[in-house]
């Protein structure tokens, strides 16, 4: 995915297609006058890694570090700067020009140093030309203002930059349409956050309903799913469940009278179908309404599969 701007405020709206906890880096051309830019000479050779020249807020930032005032504490005086003073003075008749420096001090707060970033990048050649590459970098909400700093230094940097995959692969973004799917937690069923998802869905609704929902979600769970996403989007209304074993994917809808799905291996790609396309298509391996024999039905569909 390519940025161009001046720079960025929400990291997460660049990275969101990337998968939870996935590493990645940030790459931009290394032409001639960003090579110029960066503070290399002109016949820099690849393979080195070095600290940018400060150009701006964001490199000086990465290079040198900021302050924080600490206003809890008393005031001290602090050197702010010198200033040089020209004055005449008289000998008899002879004149002489004096220049003495005078410092400068001022009553501030003391300010505790923040350690700098310290980012360094690799001018590599990937048989294109020549780039610029960030360390490898992750997608987790810890390293978030990491993540943002690298991308806006290197827009201050260069103008542009890119976000590619850790072996240099380029990201595809997605399409228009394209669904998104967050994966619960691993392990022992999240149930407290199947719950809470399908009450906030059912939130100033019938109690009684959400009860519904819920005990359908323990059917489908009897059969043991290897993984569990929630939907959002256009199947913000749906909750996967994956058996990896079989092959199989149940799309099961929060709301009754909808549909649930079965999908094969393919699932991922199916999930850039609306729900329109993938019922005139046919693309299900199977679609199950929530009519009194839908348990039996899923039953069926999941045995035929794994056999």
């Amino acid at each position: 995915m390519i940025i161009q701007r001046t720079k960025i405020h929400n990291v997460d709206r660049y990275l969101s297609m990337l998968p939870p906890r996935s590493t990645f880096k940030i790459i931009s051309a290394a032409d001639a006058g960003a090579i110029a830019r960066a503070g290399l000479d002109e016949g820099a050779e690849t393979g080195i890694t070095f600290l940018p020249a400060i150009v701006g807020r964001m490199t000086k930032l990465n290079a040198e570090g900021s302050f924080v005032v600490r206003r809890d504490l008393p005031k001290e005086g602090r050197y702010v700067g010198s200033r040089e003073f020209t004055r005449t003075e008289w000998h008899g008749r002879d004149r002489f020009e004096v220049t003495d420096t005078v410092d400068y001090y001022r009553m501030c707060y003391p300010r505790e140093q923040l350690a700098p970033p310290g980012v360094e990048l690799m001018l590599v050649d990937d048989g294109e030309g020549k780039l610029f590459v960030s360390p490898e970098l992750t997608y987790i909400p810890e390293s978030g203002e990491q993540n943002k700093h690298v991308i806006n230094m290197m827009l201050e940097l260069f103008g542009s930059c890119e976000i590619v995959l850790e072996n240099l692969a380029r990201l595809t973004p997605p399409g228009a349409r394209r669904v998104s799917w967050v994966m619960l937690p691993p392990g022992e069923y999240p149930w407290e956050r199947i719950e809470a998802h399908i009450k906030s869905v059912f939130k100033g609704r019938t109690p009684t309903v959400a009860r519904a929902v819920l005990v359908r979600q323990e059917v489908i769970q009897a059969h043991a799913p290897s993984a569990i996403y929630s939907g959002f989007a256009g199947f913000s209304n749906y909750i996967a469940y994956v058996f990896g074993e079989r092959g199989l994917v149940v799309l099961e809808s929060i709301f009754y009278g909808n549909a649930l799905y079965v999908f094969g291996e393919n699932w991922a790609a199916l999930s850039t179908f609306t729900k329109a396309e993938i019922i005139r298509n046919d693309l299900a391996v199977a679609r199950i309404v929530h009519s009194k024999d839908w348990i039996a039905h899923l039953a069926s569909a999941l045995r035929k599969k794994a056999a």
